[in-house]
Parts: structure tokens; sequence; C-alpha cells
């Protein structure tokens, strides 16, 4: 054993578990050699030869820290549906060590990946209060608040963080700024961190984005300039990136290339690159606002109230027959800030949260179902900011996504009424690949569908066109959004709201969305950016919309 042990650690693996068979050959299924073995599995990379060895192990001695702490980290990063697993090894940690801030920290950051902010921010305190200068921990705590738009304490966190130059405690401190429209604030530490880090292709991007937007072009097309050669070093392969770098500082005309490969520059600008006021179509009460006065909206969108205190939800309530109710807090992702409330109200008042201005919206009945459940469709949009005008793209294809549980309308659980699959995968035996993946595929009606939802997404804009802030004709910007629906039963789509920066993990991770979406949607930009006029495949321009002068 102690051999083992030995060869173990100067990573003569193949030796170490040769001599750690053998030995249970001999001695049988004793702890501590099958706990070696889970250790060298790990270090092997072997995740699940080392997960069995973990549980094996840890059925033997439940009060094992080490194998319950490396064995959630193992789920943790095998990805959402595995979450809820890491969760359970963390708490088992600290039964055994209540005392741990490092996991503190990880249970932390399992709760916030699913949605579970509130007990998230419990255990990030704790975390801190265990390791009070621990830069990590602190922009954890900061990201946990700016979630749940609390600007206040994640800037009093993230400062805390950014005082040592970290940079993602910097490029955090600059979203709350850019929160707080201190946009002066904010250049200053995307600056920075173009500054000392080399290549970092998001606060490159987005520092080049606030410059635009704050009529600075010579000094916006100099952040390219610096990022150029940066970017070929880093990234020689990446031919249609490097021709969107070149094209957009005016240096090349070229048409882009077909590349197989996802481009990595095309990615980040499409979830970096922000404009002004986008908050106005992405912030759920502000919409609602806007698209209240819209008629041409109206058959889009369901019966909306702002509401400001738990009496105004109550008094739209009170008033209204049987049905369902959609309470939603626009500061929490992810689907969590969601309470479904079912009318006429009973003797008691319905449990909710109240958190400064929420949107309320009514259930649209009847809708129209995918086996028996309820389903969402992601749109991809993207808005051009060209001198006055704003040009709408969309791509082609959507995300659909399907609730796990069968719909009901007696039920107000978020599994059988919420679509995100953040929600969805807290259901024991969840697998993603079953609910989720192209819209043209898993929807026959979808391609008859598309002018509907090109009507309802132009609508929008239109909604919307004075409160953006135009770009000069000589810039780039640009903001992409993916716009949320369901279907009523007619087949109407029904306009729900619309994110800011959608993310493409699932659509580079899924075997059935990476050809049918991220390819096409990642490196067709390219197109959109160089020559929108002669777009294949993928994007589409399904219209303009006159903006207020610059």
């Amino acid at each position: 054993m102690r051999l083992a042990n030995g060869l173990s650690e100067q990573r003569r693996f193949e030796e170490a578990r040769y001599i750690y068979n053998d030995c249970l050959n001999q001695f049988g299924s004793e702890f501590i050699i099958i706990a070696n073995l889970a250790l060298l599995e790990m270090d092997c990379e072997n995740n699940s030869t080392a997960i069995a060895h973990f549980e094996r192990a840890l059925s033997m001695d439940t009060t094992w820290f080490e194998g319950w702490y490396n064995l959630g980290n193992m789920y943790m990063e095998m990805g959402p549906e595995s979450e809820s697993d890491a969760i359970s090894c963390y708490e088992k940690c600290l039964v055994i060590n209540p005392s741990d801030s490092d996991t503190y920290n990880n249970l932390a950051v399992c709760l916030m990946k699913s949605g579970q902010l509130d007990k998230a921010v419990d255990c990030a305190k704790m975390a801190l209060r265990l390791d009070k200068d621990n830069s990590l921990l602190q922009i954890n705590l900061a990201e946990l608040y700016n979630q749940l738009g609390d600007n206040k304490k994640a800037l009093f966190f993230g400062l805390k963080a950014a005082c040592k130059n970290d940079p993602t405690a910097l490029m955090l401190v600059a979203t709350i700024h850019k929160n707080l429209h201190d946009d002066e604030k904010a250049e200053s530490c995307l600056k920075s961190v173009c500054d000392t880090c080399g290549l970092h292709l998001p606060a490159a991007i987005r520092y080049y984005s606030l410059l635009v937007q704050n009529g600075r072009p010579s000094e916006a097309n100099q952040v390219l300039l610096t990022l150029i050669p940066k970017y070929k070093d880093a990234y020689p392969d990446d031919l249609l990136g490097l021709y969107v770098l070149e094209h957009m500082t005016g240096r090349s005309t070229e048409g882009p290339k077909e590349q197989n490969k996802l481009s990595v520059l095309l990615e980040n600008l499409l979830l970096h690159l922000s404009v002004n006021n986008a908050e106005q179509l992405a912030h759920k009460c502000l919409a609602a606002e806007h698209f209240a006065h819209v008629t041409s909206l109206k058959r889009f969108l369901p019966e909306t109230h702002i509401c400001c205190s738990r009496d105004d939800v109550l008094d739209v309530l009170d008033v209204k027959t049987k049905g369902l109710w959609y309470l939603k807090d626009p500061a929490i992702q992810r689907g969590q800030g969601i309470t479904i409330i079912k009318t006429p109200l009973d003797s008691s008042v319905p449990k909710f949260s109240f958190s400064g201005r929420m949107c309320l919206q009514k259930g649209i009945p009847p809708l129209l179902l995918e086996d028996g459940r309820k389903f969402g469709i992601r749109m991809h949009v993207f808005l051009k900011f060209c001198g006055p005008l704003i040009q709408v793209f969309m791509c082609d294809d959507g995300i659909l996504t399907k609730c796990a549980n069968k719909f009901s309308s007696d039920e107000t659980s978020l599994q059988t009424h919420i679509t995100c699959t953040s929600v969805q995968r807290s259901i024991p035996g969840f697998n993603r690949a079953t609910v989720k993946g192209p819209a043209s595929k898993l929807w026959p009606d979808f391609v008859s569908t598309l002018p509907l939802f090109i009507e309802c997404i132009l609508a929008t804009v239109e909604a919307v066109k004075f409160e953006v802030r135009c770009c000069p004709e000589s810039l780039f910007s640009g903001q992409l959004f993916g716009y949320d629906f369901i279907i009523s039963e007619d087949g109407t789509p029904i306009f729900l709201e619309a994110n800011i920066s959608p993310q493409f993990q699932d659509s580079k991770n899924m075997e059935s969305l990476l050809e049918t979406v991220a390819k096409p949607l990642i490196n067709g930009f390219a197109q959109v950016i160089i020559s929108p006029c002669q777009l294949e495949n993928s994007w589409r321009e399904i219209g303009c919309v006159q903006s207020r002068e610059c």
C-alpha cells in the first residue's frame, strides 16, 4: 500500500493501480484501498470509475470528508443534471465539518447555478465569514447580489475583490456600474482588464461596445487594433473571427470564409456587445409598460400588470375569475423569480416574496401542448444599429424546451409551468435531451408559424425604438436577445420576455442543437456584420426600424 501511494504521488498511475488492485485481491474490499483507488482515478480523470469507487468507499465510511468533497466536485463538473447530487455531497461535508469555507463556497456556486439564489447567498456569506479576505468568495457573493438585483451590496463585495486587480472582479464591477448608469467607472474597470491581462476577449469587446455607445469611435477602433495581433497569436485557426475583426476596424472588406470550428471571437461578440437601454426590451416591467400601448402587439401578449407592492398584486387577483397568474421578479434569472398563483383566491393569502416592481401576467388558456406538456420556444434576435436605423435579424431555427411534467391548470409547481431547464432539471431522472432540441424538428408547425414570430418581434422593436441610443454609421454596435414564446392553442406565439445575451452552452454541448443552432448562429453571424445583404442559412434580416436621430 505504501509503495502504491508513493507511485500515485509520482503520477505513475498504471503501476499504482496495479498494486491497489493486487491489494484488493489479497485483502478484500477494505475502505483504505478503495478510497485510494478513487483518488487515483480522479487524478487520471476517469470520472465514472472514480465516482463508483468514491460511492463504494463512502458506503463503508460515511464520515470521510475528503470523499464527499471530491465526489461533490466531480458531480458539479458533470453539469446541470448532476447539480442536485453535488449539493447533497457538500451538505454531507458540512455535517462532518461545519467550518470549511471551501465547501460553503462550492455549495453556494451549485445553488446559484441551479437558481436557488437565496440559499446560495446564505452559503456564500458563511464562506466569507470563515475566510473574509478571499477574493473568490467576495466575487461569488457579489455575483449573487447582482443576480438578485441588489446593486449596492453587489458593488460593495465586488469592489473588495477588485482592489486586488482581479480581472473577474473588475468585469463584474463594470457590469454593476453599467447597471447604475455610471459608464465612466465601467469604462475604467474594463480598460484596466484590457491593459493588464493581455488577451481578454469579453473585456475588450465590452470596452469597445461602451466606447461606441458613448460616441468615441477612434478610441473604440484602437481597442480592436490592439486586440488583433493578440488574437492571431491565441487563435491562429479562427480565420472567421479574424476576418470580422479586420472588417470592424475598416482594414478589410473581404467576405468571411466558411469554417466548421465555432468562432471564439464571434461567440464573444454575440454575448458581450451591448447598447444603451437594452433593458427596455429585457426588463420585464419596462418592456410591459412600452408594449401596453402598441396595438399590433395585443394578440401576442398576455394580460399584464406592473405591481409595486403586495397590495397591488392582491387588488388585481381579488377581482379575477378562475385562472393562473405568473408573478415575475425581473431581477432574478433562470426561471427562479416566478411565483404561480391560482385564482380565485381562497381564504388564505398566497405566499410570495415581494421585491420592488414586479410583473404580473395572466396565464393563456388554452395552450398548445406537445405530448401533453407545456413547451416554450427561444428565438435568437440581433438588433444592429446603423445611424438612426435599427436592423432586425433573426435566426431561422429556434430552441424548443418542454416541461418534464404533464400540464395541468390545477398544478402550481414550476416544473409543470416553467419550461426553463434550470427549473426542469430538479426533477429526479431528468434528461435534457428528451425535453430540448431544435424547434424545427420538435414542432411540425414551427416553419409555418415563423411569419407570426417575425410580426411580433418587429412590433416589440417598434415599441422601444426611441429608448435606444443610435450608433454612428461608421461603427458597429448591436445587441443579441433571446426571445421567449409559448404557443396558444390556435397556434399564435405568445411573447413572454426578451433576455439579454442568452447563453449558448446547451446549444454547443447538445448534439441535436450543435449543427442546427450553435454553428449556424455563431459562425453565420459573420455575414450579419460584413455583408448582411448576402445572408445565407441561419440568419435573415426580418425588418428595419427608424429610431431617433443621432
